[in-house]
């Protein structure tokens, strides 16, 4: 039996497995209108990168991050949220690369990074304004000198 009259809208929180688990016991029960933020997040981003840039995918890999020698992470937690993804951060990590989380919680990722920027919540807009400035006049090549 197929029903229409329960919905679900999932969480971007969720991981993958998570997201698969849930939508599966969803359409066992015969719910048919099932959607994820993270999904509807994904189909917004596309719109407006190919609005702004004039293609549909972002022009960047994950397997880029391993090249980095700096990484801001700004209020996600890639090691609960993304963890297939986290291995491209452990390489980068391994060769040498500073990573940055900037979250007021006190995340796996937070946990995990060299630098943890504990912002007070709502103030993300006012840490991206100033940040600029700090890279210019302060060499950042090690959590010492940052």
């Amino acid at each position: 039996m197929r029903t229409r009259a329960i919905g679900s809208f999932g969480g971007a929180r969720l991981v993958a497995e998570e997201q698969f688990l849930l939508a599966k016991a969803l359409r066992s029960w015969g719910v048919v209108n099932i959607d994820s933020e993270a999904a509807f997040g994904r189909r917004a981003f596309a719109a407006g990168v190919a609005a702004t840039l004039g293609i549909a995918e972002p022009d960047g890999l994950w397997s880029d991050i391993a090249n980095t020698d700096c990484l801001l992470t700004l209020g996600a937690d890639v090691a609960t949220s993304q963890p297939l993804s986290l291995r491209w951060i452990e390489r980068a990590r391994d060769a040498g690369a500073l990573w940055i989380v900037v979250d007021p919680l006190r995340s796996a990722s937070a946990e995990m990074a060299d630098i943890h920027v504990p912002i007070r919540p709502g103030t993300d807009i006012a840490f991206l304004g100033g940040w600029p400035s700090t890279l210019w006049t302060i060499p950042c090549g090690s959590p010492s000198t940052c």
